[in-house]
C-alpha cells in the first residue's frame, strides 16, 4: 500500500510530460508544529494543504520565479488551487520531521498540476495529493471576481529541475 513507499532521493519526483519533459520538482523537509495538531495530537487535514500550499512557494522559489515579478508583467492575479485530491495512510505528531516532496507534473492551456508527497522521517509515505491551479486574471466585466485565462505561450512550456526556466 502507500505507507510502504519509501521517500525518493534529490532531485525528488521527476516526472514527465507526455512529450517526454522532465518538470520541476522540489523538496524541503520540516518539523510538525504544536498549530498544526488537532486535539488528538495528530496533524489537522487542512493544515496539510497549507503546507503543500508553501512547498510550491519553495519549489518556484528555488527554481528561480518571481511569482509578483510574472504575475505582474502578465497582468495576472495569480495561481489559485481550484480542486484538490489527498489520501492520507501515516498520522504526523507534534514534533515530527517530515520530507515533503512537490512536483509540476502537468502543464495545460490554462492550468497545471502538483504532485506533493510527505514522507515521514523513517521513508514511509504519510500523505499525498494532487492539486490543481489554474492561470487567474481579473474578470474583465465582474469587478472583484477572477477568471481562468490561457497561461502565456512563453509560459506554457513546463518548468524543469534543470538549467534555466521559463516560468
Amino acid at each position: 500500500g502507500l505507507a510502504r513507499e519509501r521517500a525518493p532521493s534529490l532531485p525528488a519526483l521527476p516526472a514527465t510530460l507526455s512529450k517526454a519533459t522532465a518538470m520541476l520538482s522540489h523538496a524541503r523537509t520540516l518539523t510538525i508544529e504544536w498549530g498544526d495538531c488537532d486535539p488528538a495530537g495528530i496533524v489537522f487535514y487542512p493544515r496539510y494543504l497549507a503546507m503543500f500550499n508553501a512547498s510550491t512557494d519553495a519549489m518556484l522559489q528555488a527554481a528561480g520565479i518571481n511569482a509578483s515579478a510574472l504575475f505582474k508583467r502578465h497582468q495576472a492575479i495569480g495561481w489559485p488551487m481550484v480542486d484538490t485530491h489527498a489520501s492520507f495512510s501515516l498520522p504526523t505528531a507534534y514534533g515530527d520531521q517530515v520530507r515533503i516532496c512537490s512536483s509540476v507534473v502537468e502543464v495545460a492551456r490554462t492550468r497545471f498540476h502538483i504532485r506533493h508527497q510527505l514522507y515521514a522521517e523513517d521513508g514511509r509515505l504519510g500523505v499525498n495529493c494532487l492539486d490543481q491551479r489554474v492561470w487567474a486574471v481579473a474578470h474583465p466585466q465582474r469587478p472583484g471576481e477572477l477568471e481562468r485565462a490561457r497561461l502565456p505561450d512563453d509560459r506554457r512550456q513546463a518548468p524543469t529541475s534543470q538549467g534555466p526556466t521559463r516560468w
